[in-house]
């Protein structure tokens, strides 16, 4: 028996539907999936901009597209402000200027300054750390921006040659410059992380 037209008609509408519902909600999973992975900072932002716990301070850190991400206040202190070292004594392999992770982990609960950015849980992230002399080149080019305080050192986590008692830090002398000082100095710090980006 043959079906009357608008039954046909209907059946291959109620399929068009389905297959538009079926790839439609396909799309849908794959948007979720591929939206699942979070990101700390996205690529449309741009130096000094906020994301990932802190100020964009580099966006293309050692020409890899690293970017660095800077702790918007300086870290609070107890008491008298922050030593690189709490006693003059050398520090053995600390010395790389560019990568400051690759110094964090020489050190030991002496080393106040970079203990203090380690132990750091700020803005629901806690891979912290003090920047290496090469890393704060950022921070130096953006001061006004993260609001560095020009009456007081700030500390990096570069010390001045391996076994040294003079670690590297930034003064402000007119411009900002790099000046060596004693491990049991008092200075500032800003703490600063690599975020994920996409």
């Amino acid at each position: 028996m043959n079906k009357p037209p608008f039954i046909k008609f209907s059946k291959y509408i109620l399929i068009a539907m389905g297959l538009v519902l079926l790839t439609a909600c396909g799309g849908d999973a794959k948007r979720t999936a591929n939206t699942s992975e979070t990101f700390d900072c996205g690529l449309d932002l741009v130096i000094g901009d906020v994301c990932g716990g802190g100020v964009i301070v580099d966006v293309n850190y050692g020409g890899d597209g690293t970017w660095l991400v800077v702790s918007e206040t300086d870290v609070p202190s107890v008491g008298v402000p922050h030593m690189w070292k709490t006693e003059v004594s050398g520090t053995a392999y600390a010395a790389d200027l560019v990568d400051g992770r690759n110094n964090t982990g020489t050190f030991t609960p002496l080393h106040e300054a970079s203990m203090a950015c380690q132990n750091l849980d700020l803005n629901g992230f806690t891979d912290w750390y003090l920047p290496s002399l090469g890393e704060m080149s950022g921070m130096q080019t953006n001061s006004v921006v993260i609001g560095l305080n020009t009456a007081v050192l700030y500390w990096s986590s570069s010390n001045q040659d391996s076994g040294s008692f003079m670690a590297h830090a930034i003064i402000y002398e007119g411009a900002w410059v790099s000046s060596p000082g004693s491990v049991n100095s008092p200075g500032l710090i800003r703490c600063i992380r690599r975020p994920t980006v996409g």
